[in-house]
C-alpha cells in the first residue's frame, strides 16, 4: 500500500496541475487561444511551471539546502516554495495583459500564485500539505469554471491545437469530446486519492491535509473574484 501511495504522490506532483489547468482552459475555451501557437505556449508553461521548479529543487538538494526531494521537514520547504513562487509569479505577470491568452488560464495562474503565497507564509509556522493545496485548487478551478462560467463541454482537437505551430502541416486528426461534469468527477476522485495517499504515507496529519485543501480552493476562488 505504501508503494502505491508513493506512486500516486509522484504522478500527481503539485507541479503538474498548472499545465493540466492549461489543457482544461483550452478545451473549454479554445477560441480564447485562437491566435496562439499552442504547442510553443504549452512548452513555455511546462518549462516555467514544472521543469525550472524541479531543476531549482534538485540544485538546492545538491547544495545541501534541502535534505531530500520530498522535503519532509517543514523548514526545508521555505526555499523551494520561494523559488517556485518566483517562477509562477513571473509567468502570471508575463501573460496577464496578453489578449491572445484566455482569461481562464490567467485565473489559474493567479489562483496558484495566491496559494503559493499563503503556503510560503504558513509554512513558517506549520507543515501544510502542498499536494492537498494543488488538488484542492484544481478541483475548485474546475468546479467554478462549470458552475460560475457555465463551461459544460471540453473539446480538444489536435489539428486545431497545432494549427499555428510549425507542426501545422502534419496529418493529424485526433479529437476528444467530454462533458465537464465527468472531468469534475475525475478531479474529485484524484483529490481523494492524493489526500488518502499522503495520509497513508504519514506525510501529513488530517488537519494539514484539510488546511491544504482549504488554501487551494480559497486561493482559486480569489483568482476568479479578482479577474472576473
Amino acid at each position: 500500500m505504501k508503494a502505491i501511495s508513493n506512486v500516486i504522490s509522484w504522478i500527481f506532483n503539485p507541479l503538474v496541475f498548472l499545465p493540466a489547468m492549461l489543457f482544461f482552459s483550452y478545451g473549454v475555451s479554445p477560441y480564447d487561444f485562437s491566435s496562439m501557437d499552442m504547442v510553443l505556449f504549452t512548452i513555455i508553461v511546462f518549462v516555467t511551471s514544472f521543469f525550472l521548479p524541479v531543476a531549482s529543487i534538485v540544485l538546492m538538494r545538491s547544495l545541501g539546502i534541502v535534505e531530500s526531494i520530498e522535503m519532509e521537514e517543514r523548514k526545508q520547504r521555505i526555499g523551494p516554495l520561494l523559488a517556485v513562487g518566483v517562477f509562477y509569479l513571473w509567468m502570471f505577470i508575463s501573460i496577464k495583459d496578453n489578449p491572445a491568452i484566455g482569461d481562464l488560464f490567467k485565473i489559474a495562474c493567479l489562483g496558484t500564485c495566491i496559494s503559493l503565497g499563503f503556503l510560503f507564509f504558513l509554512t513558517i509556522f506549520t507543515k501544510i500539505s502542498l499536494h492537498a493545496s494543488a488538488v484542492g485548487g484544481t478541483l475548485a478551478f474546475v468546479f467554478l469554471s462549470i458552475f460560475k462560467l457555465q463551461k459544460t463541454e471540453w473539446y480538444f482537437n489536435l489539428t486545431e491545437y497545432v494549427r499555428h505551430s510549425k507542426f501545422a502541416e502534419a496529418e493529424v486528426d485526433l479529437e476528444w469530446f467530454v462533458a465537464t461534469k465527468y472531468i469534475l468527477i475525475a478531479m474529485m476522485l484524484i483529490t481523494g486519492l492524493v489526500c488518502t495517499a499522503r495520509l497513508q504515507l504519514q506525510a501529513h496529519k488530517p488537519d494539514e491535509i484539510f488546511g491544504g485543501l482549504l488554501i487551494g480552493a480559497t486561493s482559486m476562488w480569489l483568482g476568479f473574484t479578482i479577474l472576473l
